[in-house]
């Protein structure tokens, strides 16, 4: 499908979950970017690392400056706030709230980590100790393999909402090298800065008990629940070595649990769990402000589902637990990155991600290859001041290195590999690439919208969808089809602006990509592409650009005014 542009006014342009026998198997993304389609890393012990963090805040916080909170209710039915009164704070103030609810025990899935809130009414918060002014993480317990038949699912994030309501907060003190890249995303990344922190997470499915006669499924991975972030006070965060983000609000769906291996029989590994919403909302000031080995975000918003579990589990979709809403930032204040560094991966002013889970191999003859969960609705709404500069933007060679002043990614997931032998005539496959849902990318630039960037590979806007690509097949089964690249609208009116100065800076750019079409993996190792065995690659989607005022400039070489993609896999 071709993009369309309208112009009325254009002046430029395994979690292997703790049991002796398994090791830990980690989704997702690295400490401090996404992964170059996908590239996984699965070894880190996932539940150590965040007690470790749980720990560490604890134990460094100042007892003098301590701001005290409740703590953490995880009936599901109860709620609990936190409200910081203007008199409180000051040097040393820090707000950090963390919980992982209990693992279930017998048939019992895991606990519910909690609802929780937090609202800044003034308070002035200068944390001596690293990683967030207000800092919340609610995680759910994990599922039990202590069972009878199949193992159970892991509990659901808790609910969290912080509202920071003209508080100060300034976050400058720098985390130790040796706290620097520990977690399998930048939510769980004890290096990272902060100046408002909130995450929900799903607890892990749990592993069959291979005990069991006869074994079991694995127990599906446990939803992120709904995050929602208000600011209109003052963030800044001056001191990131390691990366940093002035607003942060992850929802993350936890890895399905591993089918029982050892046993004959029609077994399942758990689906990966959902991922909710995240809405952040700012009328404030934010400021990311110095020297970075890594990432600089002003205000970022990621919603991850997890993958699937082996054998043949299916990844989640991304907001899927509430697909009526899509994860949104809106700016009506003032967002400010000025970076520099010699290794920065991503430079990014508003952010927003939405990504599906994996589906995994299927080593049974009698099942598919998992599928890829979609990727949910995005959006962007600027009625205020975007500032993003960098002295060392690196070439965006990969999604992990994607910068600009609005960044949108959203990614389906890949389909998981079909089986290699058939033990029946149902003609498996691999499984189907995760594609968008029915969803749209939606960027909207209202009068009053002002985009500036300076430095080189930084667009105004960058949008980038793509669908995940098909399962591959393996001898007996044939290659799954690709997910679609979802629908990107972008509008610009009144009085909008964007600028940019660097080389290599689109004013706007919006691609939607189809995800590629699973091959055959042949006996002697060669991937058979050929139609009859092939799954067929996803379809791009449709990409509208519409301007009916305000103004796109580009200053330098190499930086079209507006660059529409649709392409198919």
């Amino acid at each position: 499908m071709r993009p369309v542009v309208t112009d009325a006014g254009c002046k430029g342009i395994g979690m292997k979950k703790p049991t002796a026998k398994r090791a830990f198997r980690v989704r997702a993304v690295t400490a401090h970017e996404l992964p170059p389609r996908r590239a996984l890393a699965r070894s880190l012990n996932w539940l150590e690392m965040l007690s470790a963090t749980v720990v560490g805040l604890a134990m460094a916080q100042p007892a003098a400056a301590a701001l005290s909170c409740p703590a953490v209710d995880t009936n599901p039915s109860n709620s609990t706030t936190c409200t910081i009164s203007s008199s409180q704070g000051g040097a040393g103030a820090q707000v950090s709230v963390t919980n992982t609810a209990s693992a279930g025990t017998g048939d019992n899935i895991g606990g519910y980590g909690g609802n929780y809130t937090v609202i800044n009414s003034g308070a002035v918060l200068q944390p001596s100790a690293p990683q967030g002014g207000i800092f919340v993480r609610l995680t759910g317990g994990m599922g039990s393999s202590d069972t009878s038949n199949n193992a159970t699912n892991g509990g659901n994030g808790g609910t969290i909402t912080i509202n920071n309501n003209a508080g100060t907060i300034t976050v400058q003190n720098s985390p130790t090298s040796s706290a620097q890249g520990s977690g399998p995303g930048i939510w769980a990344d004890s290096g990272s800065q902060f100046g408002i922190y909130g995450t929900s997470v799903g607890g892990i499915g749990a592993n069959a008990n291979e005990t069991v006669i006869g074994g079991g499924n694995g127990g599906q991975g446990g939803n992120g629940s709904a995050v929602t972030i208000t600011n209109s006070g003052n963030v800044t965060v001056s001191n990131l070595p390691y990366g940093g983000v002035g607003i942060y609000g992850a929802s993350i769906g936890a890895l399905g649990g591993d089918q029982d291996s050892a046993a004959t029989g029609d077994q399942n590994g758990g689906n990966g769990g959902s991922s909710n919403i995240v809405n952040i909302t700012n009328s404030g000031t934010v400021s990311v402000i110095g020297s970075t080995g890594r990432y600089a975000w002003g205000i970022g918003a990621e919603s991850i589902s997890g993958d699937g579990g082996h054998d043949n589990g299916s990844g989640s979709s991304a907001g899927a637990a509430n697909y009526s809403n899509p994860t949104i930032i809106t700016n009506t204040g003032t967002v400010t990155v000025n970076v520099n560094g010699t290794a920065l991966n991503s430079v990014r002013g508003l952010y927003v991600l939405s990504q599906g889970g994996d589906g995994m191999t299927s080593s049974d003859g009698s099942d598919n290859g998992g599928t890829g969960g979609q990727f949910g609705a995005m959006t962007v709404v600027n009625s205020g001041q975007v500032s993003v500069s960098s002295t060392s933007t690196v070439q965006p060679t990969s999604l992990s290195k994607v910068s600009g002043g609005i960044v949108v990614i959203g990614l389906g997931g890949n389909g998981g590999m079909g089986p290699q032998t058939i033990t029946n005539t149902s003609g498996e496959v691999g499984g189907y690439g995760g594609g968008n849902g029915n969803t749209t990318t939606t960027v909207t630039l209202n009068s009053g919208s002002s985009v500036i960037t300076s430095g080189d590979y930084l667009p105004g806007v960058n949008v980038i969808t793509q669908g995940g690509n098909g399962g591959a097949g393996r001898e007996d089964s044939n290659g799954a089809v690709g997910g679609n690249g979802g629908t990107v609208n972008i509008t610009m009116s009144g009085n909008a602006s964007i600028q940019t100065n660097g080389a290599q800076s689109t004013g706007i750019s919006a691609s939607s990509q189809g995800g590629a079409g699973g091959g055959v993996e042949t006996s002697s190792g060669i991937i058979d592409f050929t139609p009859e065995n092939a799954g067929s690659g996803g379809a791009g989607g449709a990409v509208t650009v519409t301007t009916t005022g305000g103004s796109i400039t580009t200053l330098n070489n190499y930086s079209t005014g507006i660059l529409g993609q649709s392409m198919g896999g």
